[in-house]
């Protein structure tokens, strides 16, 4: 996910997701992630509402974990929630860059470590 390839990420996270058996707050973060995937790829095929519809979809289970868990998997779920709203602020800006050609790249979900 973090350099860019969103139907690698969405396929290994649905994998994980399947394992986890599709129910639970683990299975709940995982489809968030699935998501989040999706909607680049919607992005990068031009999809506007699509790549919307992704992160409206990603922001509310990250949202529904919120209430029970304040970190899953190492993530803290503000985090995450904070990451896909300015995703969301920014659709134009994202439908924008792949107009011109760019091959788009959201934020890193797991930023660099300072040394």
């Amino acid at each position: 996910y973090n350099f860019g390839f969103y139907w690698e990420s969405h396929v290994g996270f649905e994998a994980l997701w399947n394992r986890a058996g599709r129910k639970g707050f683990i299975a709940d973060f995982l489809k968030a992630l699935i998501k989040l995937g999706a909607a680049g790829i919607k992005a990068r095929l031009k999809m506007e509402q699509a790549f919307q519809g992704h992160l409206e979809r990603a922001y509310d289970l990250f949202k529904g974990l919120e209430s029970n868990h304040s970190s899953v998997a190492g993530f803290f779920v503000s985090d995450l929630l904070k990451y896909t709203d300015n995703l969301k602020e920014k659709v134009s800006y994202y439908m924008d860059l792949v107009s011109s050609g760019s091959n788009i790249l959201f934020p890193p979900l797991i930023p660099k470590e300072e040394s």
